[in-house]
């Protein structure tokens, strides 16, 4: 028996997030718009830097969708998923271009060195 899937490439379109109306319906009205501000802030290193290939590797909005209030849940996630997700990539060889935006945003956001 032959099974067939339909497979439809998605990307994770900043703009989308950047929306209200669909902000509103993905993050819950009472968390923190700093969630958001990460989104996007990852957002944009990638639509600056990354080539059309390299923007599928973009992290989706269900990373910075978290519960909450005191921001620990949200540093965890860049720290122990994001983080490590991008730096994986840039060992690969993908978004060299980013390197230094992305050092320099862990380095800010989260008071950590990428490559120690």
């Amino acid at each position: 028996m032959e099974k067939l899937f339909f497979q439809m490439p998605c990307l994770s379109e900043s703009y989308e997030i950047r929306s209200q109306e669909i902000y509103e319906r993905l993050f819950d009205k009472s968390v923190d718009k700093r969630y958001k501000d990460e989104f996007n802030a990852i957002a944009d290193i990638f639509e600056q830097y990354a080539s059309d290939e390299e923007l599928n590797l973009q992290p989706g909005h269900a990373y910075f969708v978290v519960s909450d209030a005191d921001h620990s849940e949200i540093d965890n996630r860049l720290r122990y998923e994001i983080m490590p997700l991008i730096k994986e990539y840039l060992l690969d060889g993908m978004l060299a271009r980013a390197k230094d935006d992305f050092v320099n945003y862990f380095r800010k956001r989260i008071n950590e060195e990428m490559f120690k």
